[in-house]
């Protein structure tokens, strides 16, 4: 299967991306499961060979949490957030980077550059130790857990002018100069802002977002999300998601989907129809 012919109908898609720049956080099955990571990495390749600049985000949590657990240590989470000693920052940092190497060959691989910018040589990401607080409004210590202060856009930009693939990982640098674990879906928010992304797609585990009877919404906006949070229908690692999705329409780009990423092919899925599959949050 080639670069141009190994994805559902491309050329639908570049009807109407061509030229614009479109963000997917990367990660779930599609992340792991061999097949789904080959055909991730060809729709990737044959978007960027037909006109669409794509730009992926990855985050690492299962490949995190295995080394979490052959170093003696539980993972744990804060609504979808992993809190992170100095130890954990550690074995984020050596999971990112592989992640980042790999995402980029594998793009490589089909016939297109993709370049991994977790070894910019400055930070691509300026970051600041997250303040959360929890739905009812009590704060939590992360730890070494960071929000997004700024990106750098120049690096994105020489590589989407060169014709390469920005790989970027969650990693971000404060002022203080210590790493900070960043959430990968606030990432991909952040990057798709600032670039004025047409599109943030964000890769999941299910379907989109469903109601308590299962059914999923095609469109959901903030509003009624925030409702679904306070009713506990939303939790968990779909939290963050909500979060960068609104982050991003708010600075700027277009669209914002939530869609299955088991889905072989779903990028370009969402592309060509994009309430064919997902939830699309709205402001």
């Amino acid at each position: 299967m080639s670069v141009t012919d190994g994805v559902v109908n491309v050329g639908r898609a570049v009807a109407r991306f061509a030229g614009q720049t479109v963000v997917v956080k990367y990660g779930g099955a599609a992340m792991q499961w061999a097949h789904l990571k080959d055909s991730f990495s060809r729709d990737i390749a044959a978007l960027r060979s037909a006109g669409v600049n794509p730009v992926v985000v990855h985050g690492g949590g299962p490949q995190i949490s295995r080394l979490m657990e052959e170093s003696g240590k539980t993972p744990r989470f804060v609504e979808g957030m992993r809190v992170t000693d100095d130890e954990t920052m550690d074995l984020v940092e050596r999971a990112l980077l592989g992640i980042n190497r790999e995402i980029a060959q594998l793009i490589t691989r089909h016939g297109v550059r993709a370049v991994g910018l977790s070894a910019w040589p400055g930070p691509l990401i300026q970051a600041t130790r997250r303040e959360h607080l929890s739905p009812t409004g009590e704060s939590v210590d992360l730890g070494r857990v960071g929000d997004v202060t700024a990106v750098n856009t120049k690096p994105i930009r020489a590589l989407q002018e060169h014709g390469i693939v920005p790989v970027i990982g969650s990693l971000g640098v404060g002022t203080d100069r210590r790493t900070y674990n960043i959430n990968a879906d606030l990432v991909a928010g952040e990057v798709a802002a600032v670039l004025g992304a047409a599109i943030v797609i964000y890769l999941t585990d299910v379907p989109g977002i469903v109601d308590r009877a299962g059914c999923r919404f095609r469109s959901l906006s903030r509003w009624t999300a925030d409702t679904l949070v306070r009713e506990g229908v939303i939790d968990g690692g779909m939290l963050p998601k909500i979060e960068g999705a609104v982050r991003a329409l708010k600075g700027g780009a277009a669209q914002a989907q939530i869609v299955d990423g088991r889905i072989p092919h779903a990028v370009p899925l969402v592309l060509r129809a994009p309430h064919g599959v997902g939830t699309e949050i709205v402001l």
